[in-house]
């Protein structure tokens, strides 16, 4: 690569849309060794009013992370180490990353144009612009195909490759926060639904590498906590067991597929509800110093194996195996990890103010305000759950959509953000009346879809 342009020069400062795109097509084409002006992406990038420079700027972002983890000097920089818990091995964490981007060395470049093409599809429909995008580089004209093969050495079968990693791009990262569960995944190991898991045996490998470049771009300093790197790491060996085992013959049938994806689903029903308070508790830690007292109180809350509050929350709501099974096919809460964070960080902050929440105070007073977080966010979904849990019979998927969940409409028809912090306050009320009437509202709220 001596003599072109690195991804860490990609960080184009203009403001103006149409030079910010042609700086960042210059810097990386000329690092593809490619002419810009037959690539898909640039044509439809450039002529494109839904692209903004924030999106430009965070392409360049995923591509120069995507390359910094295939770099063993630069790879430790792309995780946090501030508040891993004392139980991570974290070089043996590291060194396990390491050895798949070794592994997977000959895939860089591959790597590279997968991130460069990953939110394509924003300049369709923002709110799915994985499946849109993954769509628009399925359906590629022969022109703009040719193009590939003649200007960037891309086949047919890397098309496709790229296509499938962009469809499923942000998969592990909405199982890494609870936001969805394995069952997910069964479209990914589907060879129906997505060729590259017959065509490609690294594919979830792959995946999980474009997701981690993804994530490093939004969260906030872009360096990855090592607790979010061990959970990313749990979920690729789980799927990985499934999927060699789906390898075996006659074995690739969607309801085997299904099958496996749901015993495990169900068996880490806690683990899920755990994910998302620890984002919660995340949430709240990013308002606070490095040195404050209170960050390093919570950091340590709801951490990877810390279940007694949750375990004690599942006990007063009595629930049985029948909301695991049904819990497990609702596999999405699209939107819900935002309420989820306002919640916990809402009682958080009225517990700092009434000082409940001190350094000081004895263990039992903390793990009361654990149990706090664990029961109001439980309830909620446990009625989620119970509302919409009978879309789950015959093993159908469930989908659940939250993101206008308490927002109001003003005067032009745009939704405001006062109506969630409202239904929030509402939600963590001591009057039961209000707290109960905020709670169905949220389940009302709620849209639901069969995947």
């Amino acid at each position: 690569m001596s003599g072109h342009k690195s991804p860490k020069d990609l960080s184009v400062k203009v403001k103006e849309k149409s030079r910010a795109i042609e700086e960042l097509s210059k810097l990386v084409f000329e690092y593809l060794k490619r002419d810009f002006s037959k690539d898909p992406f640039y044509a439809f990038m450039s002529g494109n009013s839904e692209f903004d420079e924030r999106d430009v700027r965070h392409t360049c972002e995923v591509m120069r992370f995507q390359e910094e983890l295939f770099d063993p000097n630069k790879l430790k920089m792309s995780f946090d180490p501030d508040y891993p818990p004392e139980s991570i091995a974290v070089n043996a964490i590291l060194n396990e990353l390491t050895s798949y981007c070794e592994q997977f060395s000959g895939e860089h470049k591959k790597l590279i144009n997968a991130a460069l093409w990953h939110d394509i599809g924003k300049g369709i429909l923002r709110a799915r612009h994985a499946m849109e995008g993954a769509d628009y580089i399925q359906n590629l004209n022969d022109g703009q195909r040719k193009d590939l093969k003649e200007n960037a050495k891309i086949d047919d079968n890397t098309i496709q490759l790229f296509a499938d990693l962009i469809r499923y791009h942000d998969y592990f990262g909405v199982l890494a926060t609870g936001e969805a569960s394995p069952l997910l995944f069964s479209d990914v190991l589907y060879p129906v639904s997505n060729q590259s898991i017959s065509t490609n045996r690294h594919f979830l490998a792959l995946l999980l590498l474009l997701n981690i470049a993804d994530a490093r771009s939004a969260i906030r300093g872009h360096r990855i906590p090592y607790e979010k790197l061990e959970v990313y790491l749990h979920d690729l060996h789980r799927l990985t067991v499934i999927d060699d085992e789906l390898k075996e013959p006659n074995r690739r049938r969607y309801s085997n597929v299904l099958t496996s994806l749901k015993s495990i689903s169900i068996c880490e029903t806690q683990e899920r509800i755990r994910r998302l308070l620890r984002q919660g508790i995340l949430k709240f830690m990013e308002t606070r110093y490095a040195d404050d007292p209170y960050r390093r109180l919570v950091g340590k809350w709801f951490t990877l194996n810390d279940y007694s509050e949750i375990n004690w929350a599942f006990n007063v709501f009595g629930l049985t195996d029948g909301f695991h099974e049904q819990f497990a096919l609702t596999c999405r809460l699209d939107y819900g990890l935002g309420f989820v964070e306002a919640l916990v960080t809402g009682i958080l902050d009225r517990c700092m103010e009434s000082r409940a929440l001190d350094p000081e105070k004895d263990s039992s007073v903390h793990s009361d305000i654990k149990k706090e977080c664990a029961v109001v966010v439980l309830e909620i979904i446990s009625k989620l759950v119970g509302r919409y849990g009978v879309l789950t019979k015959e093993d159908k998927r469930v989908g659940l959509e939250m993101q206008f969940l308490g927002k109001q409409r003003d005067q032009v028809g745009d939704r405001t953000k006062e109506g969630t912090d409202t239904l929030v306050n509402k939600v963590l009320s001591r009057e039961s009346i209000r707290r109960t009437e905020a709670i169905n509202k949220v389940v009302n709220e709620t849209l639901s879809w069969i995947l």
